[in-house]
């Protein structure tokens, strides 16, 4: 990505997802975004430099129904340029 690019993080419904960013100064996401059904943010390249996204997904399941304890993992390494 470029300085003031945005790219947005779109991983479905199936799971739960919980995103995070190694290091928000490089990469942050942005506040007071409403995205897509499906997508769990917006994210905005803030400085040159390398930092990973990452995104844990828990299974959904319906209420009072089993669900099995396998979650997924998530992860892009993003490097940053000028």
């Amino acid at each position: 990505l470029r300085v003031g690019d945005r790219v947005l993080l779109a991983l479905g419904e199936t799971y739960n997802w919980s995103p995070t960013v190694a290091d928000t100064s490089v990469l942050r996401r942005v506040p007071n975004v409403t995205v897509a059904r499906g997508a769990q943010g917006l994210y905005e390249a803030a400085a040159v430099g390398s930092t990973d996204l990452s995104a844990t997904g828990a299974p959904v399941c319906a209420v009072n129904q089993p669900c099995p304890a396998i979650a997924t993992i998530f992860r892009v390494h993003v490097v940053v340029v000028p």
